[in-house]
């Protein structure tokens, strides 16, 4: 199930405060009623921060070497059970399959937008 997010201004300064609703309508009003707040959708497969680590680390070793598969590749030897432990493997070792599966997703999706422009 999606969610609606209205982002609204905090008076005249550049904060701003979020607020959620379950349907569209209602998130609509609501910008519609505060000045200068606008509603956005949210998928409810927003990726949590061990997942947006890892993507992180992923799109960055993207930009390294210009291949998707490289990149993967080297998510798994960077993820091999060492000594020491390192934050992206602290990151991926707290991920299920389900959120590894929707991880990739998130991976490549952005680098179709990337391909794209």
């Amino acid at each position: 199930m999606s969610k609606w997010i209205v982002t609204a201004p905090v008076g005249d300064s550049d904060l701003t405060y979020d607020l959620e609703y379950d349907n569209e309508p209602e998130a609509y009003e609501t910008a519609y009623r505060i000045k200068g707040a606008v509603y956005r959708k949210v998928d409810d497969q927003e990726l949590n921060e061990n997942q947006q680590a890892v993507l992180s680390w992923l799109i960055d070793d993207y930009k390294d070497y210009g291949d998707p598969i490289i990149a993967i590749g080297d998510l798994g030897d960077e993820t091999l059970p060492s000594r020491w432990k390192t934050c992206l493997q602290a990151a991926y070792e707290n991920l299920d399959t389900e959120q590894k599966f929707e991880l990739l997703k998130a991976f490549a999706e952005w680098g179709m937008k990337e391909v794209a422009e």
